[in-house]
C-alpha cells in the first residue's frame, strides 16, 4: 500500500516555464491559473496555461504585464467552487476576485494595514467555503519577527490577526464577494 495511491495521475508535465512559477489553480472547469513568483522579478505576473501547455497572461495583460499593471505582485491564488480566482497580491496588500466564467472581476479587497505589520510579506491563503472565511499567512521580512494569520470574513466584512489577537477586529472596504463566501 502506498502513502498516496494516486501517483499514476502525475504522468506528464503540463507546461515547462521559463522563470520561476507562484501557485497553481484550477478552475471548477478544468482551466489551470499560475502565479509566476514575485522574486523572480516577472514582466508578465499570471499566466493561464491552455492544453498545450502555451501561456497567456491572466485575467489579460492590462492588469499582469509591465511595472505599471494592477497587479504588483501576485503570489497565491485559489479558485472557489463558483469558479471564483481569488488572487493575493503581496505588492498592493490586495485580495482579488476574479470570475473566471464571465472574465469579470468581482472582488477587490484591500488588506488594512491595522491588520498586518508594516513588514508583513502576504504568505498564501486558504478558502474556507464552509464557514465563509479567508485565512491568509502572513511572514515577517524582518528576521526574527512574529509571523501571524489574519481571519477575513466577506460576510462580516471583518478581519482579525489570530495569531498575536492584537488589536480589535476591523471592518474592510470591499467590493461585492462571490456568492459562494456571501451566499
Amino acid at each position: 500500500s502506498t502513502l498516496f495511491p494516486y501517483t499514476t495521475l502525475f504522468r506528464s508535465v503540463v507546461a515547462k516555464f521559463d522563470t520561476r512559477p507562484g501557485n497553481p489553480s484550477v478552475t471548477p472547469d478544468g482551466r489551470i491559473l499560475v502565479t509566476i513568483h514575485p522574486l523572480a522579478h516577472p514582466s508578465t505576473k499570471m499566466v493561464e496555461v491552455d492544453s498545450a501547455g502555451k501561456m497567456k497572461a491572466y485575467p489579460d495583460a492590462a492588469l499582469v504585464e509591465g511595472p505599471n499593471s494592477e497587479f504588483k505582485a501576485p503570489l497565491s491564488v485559489r479558485t472557489d467552487d463558483a469558479g471564483v480566482a481569488w488572487i493575493l497580491d503581496l505588492g498592493t496588500k490586495t485580495l482579488h476576485g476574479w470570475n473566471t466564467r464571465t472574465n469579470a472581476r468581482v472582488a477587490k479587497i484591500t488588506i488594512p494595514d491595522s491588520v498586518l505589520r508594516p513588514t508583513s510579506f502576504l504568505q498564501d491563503f486558504a478558502l474556507d467555503q464552509k464557514r465563509g472565511r479567508i485565512i491568509i499567512a502572513t511572514s515577517e521580512e524582518e528576521e526574527n519577527s512574529p509571523s501571524d494569520v489574519v481571519d477575513y470574513s466577506p460576510r462580516e466584512n471583518v478581519a482579525e490577526r489570530l495569531a498575536k489577537r492584537f488589536g480589535a477586529s476591523v471592518g474592510f472596504s470591499s467590493a461585492a464577494v462571490s456568492s459562494a463566501f456571501c451566499g
